[in-house]
């Protein structure tokens, strides 16, 4: 009877060795997982800082070459610059030289003005005087006409003396000869004055617009002394500036000599920072290629344990109930969320419980296939699929959080994207959990449907990542673009301080039902129905509140669902 006794105690401790070394194991494995996907971070940016540090190498090399060739043309700039100073000067002093013979001209041209005005003037009084001789020839020829008058009647006068008068007939003819000579002499004078008048007045005409054009040519030269002297002051400017250019272009040489020195140095740190990122990324490369082993030997790990714990589940006591949970969250948070609720359960009724995480749903189904373990948490399209699967099972009750005993599915995106519908998702990287999830596949996958997307055809890349507190991580991380999860997942990583700012809800799904606790039919029917009435008269004000009692047909909505998307 004492050995019965020990051998029980000691199969117990077994069992209780075995439980403690799934529940390390599969923490081991969650935490060893998380640090993959941080090595994964962090190749994936060593191998951009690689990326960057080629480029910045590149970059330093092209800006070595460039400063090269900015103090070449620095060099010539200030050559150029030293010529142009040099032409300028030259040309203001031409300037200055013309502007100082121009002010000659000008000095010629004032008394040219004054020759003119008194030509002009000298004119004037010909033609005044002219007009006085024009006067004059007609007095003289009014004269030959009274002499030729008086000459006409001295001769009659003669005539009519008859001998006496012969004398004084020989004087009025040669009086009246002498009248018309002095008629024809001031018929010539006259024509040659109105010659000379014409002439004046033509010289006069002449004269007068020669004035006006040296009137005009005064102004233009006027305005080309304005002009001379605002280029002369223009060159005064410019030989400023070209000065002030000659001062620059010494500065930028200097600054483009320094500007080559440092372009050198960040060719060097380039170069130096290029090989450390060559060189570290392969350090994380081999790390992350034995985190891999690591995860292999883990895996094989997980193996052994479960056919260990197939092996010793028949050593287990007839009080002993053993329960099997999915990872479908941290290992640490189903130990203490879920254990106590089912020890509680367990030992109400006077048993002991013991509890394995399982590493997928299906090795849950096939567990109580082979009736490894008496009794599974199940998510709701798990327990749908184990109910197609096996016929030894029989559902117990579902908990109730936050008051429901349902939960609402999300597809999420984050605010970094351009994301804003369902139907920008299309050509982008999604994030399911696994296969055999509600709101992590099935119910995702049905919104999807619905709105003209096919997941299997319309997506970039699709990505199982296991549980839902690694899609939320790699949507924030923007390892995928988005993802389904549920909103308990949400509020719980909230709690726990996560930022969830950027979580931008695209899509809800209401009221999926919530996760069904199922025993093995073949079970003790008292034990059965004691357990289901300590889950239902459990009670906590957070967390998990209590249980209803599991209808299967709860969960036909699941079943719909999924012929839909079949």
């Amino acid at each position: 009877m004492e050995r019965k006794r020990v051998k029980v105690e000691n199969a117990s401790k077994l069992l209780e060795t075995i439980e403690n070394m799934f529940f390390e194991v599969f923490q081991l494995t969650w935490l060893l997982g998380e640090n993959i996907k941080v090595f994964e971070d962090i190749t994936q940016s060593f191998l951009k800082v690689e990326e960057t540090s080629m480029k910045s190498f590149e970059s330093a090399s092209s800006i070595v070459e460039t400063s090269k060739k900015l103090v070449e043309i620095s060099d010539k700039l200030k050559e150029q610059i030293y010529k142009a100073k040099d032409i300028t000067k030259a040309l203001e002093k031409t300037c200055e030289s013309l502007s100082a013979s121009i002010s000659s001209a000008r000095s010629s041209l004032q008394e040219q003005e004054k020759i003119f005005k008194k030509v002009l003037e000298i004119n004037e009084n010909l033609i005044k005087q002219s007009g006085s001789v024009s006067e004059i020839a007609k007095t003289l020829n009014l004269f030959a006409k009274q002499i030729n008058l008086l000459s006409l009647n001295a001769s009659i006068e003669a005539v009519k003396a008859g001998e006496k008068g012969k004398g004084f007939a020989v004087v009025s003819q040669e009086i009246r000869k002498l009248s018309e000579r002095t008629r024809d002499a001031n018929a010539e004078i006259e024509k040659t004055i109105k010659g000379i008048v014409s002439t004046i007045k033509e010289s006069f005409e002449i004269t007068s617009k020669s004035f006006e054009e040296f009137a005009k040519l005064k102004g233009s030269f006027e305005e080309f002394m304005g002009f001379i002297s605002t280029t002369t002051s223009s060159f005064e400017s410019v030989f400023e500036v070209t000065d002030t250019l000659y001062n620059l272009s010494e500065e930028m040489l200097k600054v483009t000599d320094n500007v080559n020195d440092s372009s050198r140095e960040i060719f060097e740190a380039s170069r130096e920072t290029s090989d450390l990122s060559k060189s570290i990324g392969k350090v994380v490369k081999t790390q992350e290629e034995k985190n891999q082993e690591v995860l292999k030997m883990i895996s094989s790990l997980n193996q052994i344990l479960y056919d260990i714990q197939r092996e010793a589940s028949s050593l287990k006591s007839e009080k002993e109930i053993l329960f099997g949970v999915n990872p479908f969250m941290n290992p640490k948070t189903i130990r203490e969320m879920y254990y106590p609720i089912i020890k509680q359960a367990c030992e109400k009724v006077g048993y002991k419980p013991r509890m394995v995480i399982v590493h997928s749903y299906d090795a849950l189904i096939q567990a109580l296939k082979e009736e490894i373990v008496d009794g599974g948490w199940f998510s709701p399209f798990a327990y749908v699929s184990a109910k197609e699967t096996l016929d030894n099972i029989t559902p117990i009750a579902t908990p109730i959080v936050n008051g429901r005993a349902s939960y609402d599915g999300y597809i999420i995106t984050s605010k970094k994207t351009n994301i804003r519908s369902l139907k920008d998702l299309k050509g982008k990287r999604f994030g399911f959990v696994d296969p055999k999830s509600a709101s992590g596949y099935l119910f995702a996958k049905y919104s999807l449907l619905q709105e003209g997307i096919n997941p299997d055809k319309d997506f970039k890349e699709v990505l199982f990542l296991g549980n839902h507190e690694n899609v939320i991580r790699a949507v924030l991380s923007g390892e995928v673009d988005a993802g389904a999860t549920y909103n308990e997942a949400v509020e719980k990583m909230a709690s726990q301080g996560v930022d969830l700012s950027d979580i931008v809800i695209l899509n809800t799904v209401k009221d999926i039902p919530k996760d069904a606790i199922v025993l093995l039919k073949s079970l003790p029917y008292d034990f059965i129905e004691r357990f289901k009435e300590a889950l239902l008269s459990f009670k906590q004000p957070k967390g998990i509140q209590g249980f209803i009692e599991a209808k299967d047909e709860r969960y036909d909505i699941i079943r719909k669902v999924k012929k839909l998307i079949s």
